[in-house]
């Protein structure tokens, strides 16, 4: 199970410095989405200035009031607590009331109702496009058969990196097996020119432009794995600076937790994929023999022996759909509770989503049709050779 390593690496790394991570309190005090950045900052300098002070008097950043050019007037002997508490406060009956929470109470108050109905319909936006989006997301199977199959682990990490979303599927065995026993013809038919650059296809030894241009192509798909991986990390880094989360005030490291928990789903799937699997070593014989190795000759494809489905295997694809499904729970209820940005700035977010769930999804595609018709699988232990791959 060495193809897991990258998975809990990365992820035990992500997770246990998620909270350590400087987001800085610029991204409730000065940094805002485009569309009601000019109105929020208005409000901060001029209707809550004290309950700005308090804030930044609690995080012992007074230094960064000068953004605001105010003066503010607070030592330990005058400050007790904010000034928004009182004893009839309702906040404190729900034990909300802290400096974050009363300069947010302010800001709102000073909001006009109109923009309030807007931001509301985008944080329903988000939450609900969320999970639609999960449906257009690759199955953790798919990244299994890449990584188990095409044996390419680092490709098939940036894909579950790059993609926002997990796709909750319950029927990652019966997915996988289906598309595992099907016949070439049966597959996505890859053009000729596809076949001649990815798959090695055509006559050996190949000149040094083909090789070039064969390596080209590989290196296209990592590097746009790697550009959707980087637009899904800097839109959460952006989020947590220009926004805040009302699902958790103060924890803003919580949407790179949802980022990084989309690891353990495609690497419990990854897992059930490669107990399905043995490899076995590549038929080779004189000419006349079913698959002679002769110069000029394709190369020998991959052999594996498709196992029966084990106890591990189904509690390892359920334990990930169900992970999955909390994946994709989690992340509609923390895209929900967005705050401060129009629904010009959630469409943005979506569009950027998008991009990021469609080039995975579809590259994966791609990918496993390429493994798949490169690889030859055995059905059973009497198949030994079978006619078809």
């Amino acid at each position: 199970m060495r193809v897991l390593f990258p998975f809990l690496l990365i992820a035990h790394l992500g997770l246990s410095s998620a909270s350590t991570i400087p987001f800085g309190t610029e991204s409730l005090l000065q940094q805002y989405f485009p569309d009601y950045r000019d109105g929020f900052r208005a409000i901060i300098k001029h209707e809550c200035t004290t309950a700005y002070c308090e804030y930044m008097w609690e995080l012992d950043r007074m230094e960064e009031a000068e953004f605001y050019h105010i003066n503010c007037n607070i030592t330990e002997e005058t400050y007790t607590q904010p000034s928004c508490i009182n004893e009839s406060d309702p906040d404190l009956n729900f034990d909300i009331v802290t400096g974050e929470t009363c300069l947010v109470d302010c800001m709102l108050s000073h909001t006009p109702e109109l923009v309030k109905f807007r931001m509301a319909s985008a944080q329903v936006l988000l939450g609900l496009m969320l999970s639609l989006l999960a449906l257009l997301a690759p199955a953790t199977w798919k990244i299994g058969t890449i990584i188990c199959v095409g044996r390419r682990p680092l490709l098939g990490f940036l894909f579950a990196v790059a993609s926002p979303v997990v796709a909750p599927t319950f029927n990652t065995e019966s997915s996988f097996q289906s598309f595992i026993s099907r016949r070439d013809r049966e597959h996505i038919r890859v053009p000729s020119w596809i076949a001649r650059n990815l798959l090695s296809e055509g006559p050996q030894p190949r000149n040094h432009w083909q090789m070039m241009l064969q390596y080209s192509c590989w290196l296209l798909l990592y590097v746009l794995s790697m550009a959707s991986a980087g637009n899904v990390a800097e839109l959460a880094y952006r989020i947590t600076r220009q926004s805040i989360l009302t699902f958790n005030f103060g924890e803003r490291w919580m949407l790179l937790f949802w980022v990084y928990s989309g690891l353990l789903p495609h690497a419990l799937g990854v897992a059930a994929v490669c107990l399905r699997l043995k490899k076995l070593p590549p038929l080779a014989g004189p000419p006349g023999s079913e698959n002679p190795i002769t110069e000029g000759s394709i190369r020998p494809k991959p052999r594996f022996r498709l196992l029966s489905s084990s106890f591990v295997s189904i509690i390892l694809s359920w334990i990930g759909a169900v992970c999955s499904v909390l994946h994709v729970t989690f992340g509609a209820l923390m895209f929900s509770s967005i705050l401060f940005l129009s629904v010009g700035d959630a469409g943005m977010i979506l569009l950027r989503l998008f991009v990021s769930t469609v080039g995975v999804y579809s590259a994966v595609q791609l990918v496993i049709a390429i493994d798949r018709r490169r690889t030859e699988v055995v059905l059973s232990e009497e198949s030994e050779r079978p006619k078809s791959g």
